[in-house]
């Protein structure tokens, strides 16, 4: 997997900050601006993004034997589709997108996807610390990260 993943999760991360930085004029407004329609290219592309990481943690966590995560990883991928299907009709359909309860049902889909990067990244990081603490502990002298000299 690689940098992928990270990758991947720093995607979604830059999608989340235009989605706040190119906010719609207004909801009720039939006219698409420049900044709605960056918003709506945001939130298309964190979709995608989270759903491509979602998939690539299915495959590592498969390679590793942890069927659990996996499990957890392809679920949570599944439930993102249907946000984004849910989302695209809601901007093409104004009368549709204006009803609060869609809106709300969105954000109920998009919450897994927000629970799937804080426990992965959690699961991650958990299982860095303590691979860095058991090389510490077991006086290993090999050195994880490496910088490469530089030619003069």
């Amino acid at each position: 997997m690689g940098n992928r993943g990270s990758l991947l999760i720093g995607a979604y991360g830059v999608s989340l900050v235009s989605i706040g930085a190119f906010l719609p004029e207004s909801p009720i407004t039939p006219d698409y601006t420049w900044q709605s329609s960056l918003h709506f290219i945001a939130v298309v592309m964190g979709f995608f993004v989270l759903i491509a990481a979602c998939l690539m943690f299915v495959h590592r966590d498969a390679a590793l034997g942890q069927r659990g995560w996996a499990a957890f990883n392809l679920t949570t991928g599944v439930l993102l589709l249907p946000a984004l299907f849910m989302f695209i009709f809601m901007d093409m359909n104004k009368a549709y997108g204006e009803w609060v309860g869609a809106k709300a049902s969105l954000a109920v889909i998009v919450v897994p996807g927000w629970v799937w990067v804080s426990v992965t990244m959690a699961r991650l990081m958990i299982q860095f610390t303590s691979i860095s603490t058991s090389e510490l502990r077991s006086g290993s002298k090999e050195k994880t990260h490496t910088v490469a000299p530089t030619p003069q």
